[in-house]
Order: C-alpha cells, then sequence, then structure tokens
C-alpha cells in the first residue's frame, strides 16, 4: 500500500486545477503553497504508511482448514524466545450449526546462541500438543457423525500452552485443558521442564541428586496433602503417587518452587479436580541436582 503517492497525485491534480486559474505573482504564491502543502503531505503520508505496515505484520494471513490465527505471548530471558500460535477447530450439524469449537496454541521455540536447544524444546512441545489435539479433533469428529445436537454455545476443548518459567537454569512449560465434549469435562494441568542448555525434557531422575531421595520425599509431601485435601479416597494411595511421577507432565521447576499436579481421578472422585502441590524451595532443594536448585 503506497499511501504518499495517492496524496501526491491529489496535490497534483489540485495544484494544477488552481493554476489553470492564476497568472504572475498569484501563479508563484500558488506554487509556495503547493510546495508547502506536499512537504506536510508527504510527512502525514509517511506516518500513515508506516502505522498501516506495522498493522499488517501484525496480522497473520494464513489460512488452513483449521482456521489458524496468530496469537502469541512472547517471552525474552537468557536468549530464549518462546511464541504461540493460536489454531481453532469446528465441526457443524448437517444443518450449518457448530457443534464443536476446538482451540489449542502452538508453539515456536528460538535461541539465536543454542539454535540446537531450541529446536529440541520445540519439537517436543509441539509433539506433546499434536498428540493432545489429535484425540480432540478425532473426539470431536466422532460426537458430530454420530449426531450430537448444535446448542447455541458449541461445545468444545481448549488446550492451551504458557511460559511459566524461562531462565539460566530451565525452561518450564505449562499446558492447561478445559470444556467439554458434552459429557463430563476435560479439565487438566500440565508442566514440562526442559533443561536450559540442553533442550532436554527433565525427569524426576534427571532433575535429582539422588531419584530415589527425591522420590521419597515428593511422596510424603504429596500423601500429607492428600490427606488433608480430599474428600474421598478410594485408589491406592501409593500406587497412584508412583503412577504421577513416572509420567511427564505431572511435575515441574519454576522460578521459586517445585510442583507436583495431581490428575483428575487420582485418588478420588471427578468433583476433587485437578490439584497442584506446590513446594517451596528451602524443603526441595536438597533433593534437586545442584544445577536445578532455585
Amino acid at each position: 500500500m503506497n499511501v504518499k503517492r495517492g496524496l501526491l497525485i491529489g496535490v497534483v491534480a489540485l495544484s494544477t486545477a488552481v493554476l489553470l486559474t492564476g497568472c504572475g505573482k498569484k501563479e508563484n504564491k500558488i506554487k509556495n503553497y503547493e510546495k508547502e502543502l506536499e512537504k506536510t503531505l508527504n510527512n502525514v503520508a509517511a506516518q500513515i504508511e508506516n502505522e498501516v505496515n506495522s498493522l499488517e505484520n501484525q496480522i497473520d494471513t494464513t489460512n488452513t482448514t483449521n482456521n489458524a490465527t496468530s496469537s502469541s505471548s512472547t517471552t525474552n530471558q537468557n536468549g530464549f524466545e518462546i511464541s504461540f500460535r493460536s489454531e481453532e477447530y469446528t465441526t457443524q450439524d448437517k444443518e450449518g450449526k457448530t457443534v464443536f469449537y476446538n482451540k489449542r496454541n502452538i508453539p515456536t521455540v528460538k535461541n539465536l546462541a543454542n539454535s540446537a536447544a531450541a529446536t529440541k524444546i520445540e519439537n517436543s512441545l509441539r509433539e506433546i500438543s499434536d498428540k493432545n489435539w489429535n484425540e480432540l479433533t478425532k473426539s470431536a469428529n466422532e460426537y458430530t457423525e454420530g449426531g450430537m445436537k448444535a446448542y447455541d454455545t458449541p461445545y468444545g476443548v481448549s488446550y492451551v500452552m504458557k511460559t511459566a518459567a524461562n531462565n539460566s537454569k530451565v525452561v518450564t512449560i505449562e499446558a492447561n485443558q478445559s470444556g467439554s465434549m458434552g459429557g463430563v469435562s476435560w479439565t487438566a494441568r500440565e508442566f514440562y521442564t526442559y533443561d536450559a542448555q540442553s533442550g532436554e525434557l527433565l525427569t524426576i531422575g534427571t532433575m535429582a541428586k539422588n531419584e530415589t531421595e527425591l522420590k521419597n520425599a515428593l511422596r510424603e509431601i504429596i500423601k500429607n496433602y492428600v490427606n488433608n485435601n480430599f474428600s474421598y479416597i478410594q485408589n491406592d494411595v501409593d500406587k497412584s503417587i508412583d503412577e504421577i511421577l513416572n509420567q511427564n507432565g505431572n511435575y515441574g521447576i519454576l522460578d521459586d518452587q517445585f510442583v507436583v499436579v495431581l490428575p483428575k481421578y487420582s485418588f478420588g472422585s471427578g468433583a476433587d479436580g485437578v490439584k497442584t502441590v506446590e513446594i517451596s524451595k528451602g524443603v526441595i532443594n536438597s533433593y534437586l541436582a545442584e544445577k536445578y536448585q532455585l
């Protein structure tokens, strides 16, 4: 878009029309006015063009069958730039009414000083997001094809990631899932922690000074939390804790605390929902490898 060119054409046209009606000193005076007007309009046109270009650069014009749009949340610390692009997926019934509206955001990770780590983190996060997204879209299609009725407010599930920690030691991404497919709500909270130097996804074993000691400490902390925060315990607590600690996504290192997620149905009824155990650095540091201590 060339705003300046359009405005200058207008100036020339206006000046020509005026000059045709004047002569002598009036003609010189009009030419002076023309120069001043052209200078002013040049400045205005340049400002408008800059604003338009800035707005155009913010708009992602990519169109896909899944209605991809752009929505980023970027952090810039220690060389890592983490952004997210939104993607939507909808299904319609035979009358064209929307039955399901699902949403996720796709991560992009960059680091000019450590591109290998950035690529490794991005690939891991996209694999996690894709796996969840495939499950959501498949379920939406199956329910729609099975005759699910469209309501004024469509059903749908969102799976949204955000940066939870980004420092010299770790990069941690939090993922939240919420919504419904028409029955029981799909609710989850996950944390994925990566080594900021290697880009490796950390496990309890790789972030611990001693894996057994860290697991034993976490087991006691979680047991105490469950006994004080769950109204009804129907599962084997020790078995459930081991399953949680052996599954990526259920724990993470943040800037000032360690978190463990207790997924829905882990110990009791769905009414208890998803719970998160927050452990202070004063408690957890002695069990973490020195390079990951808070």
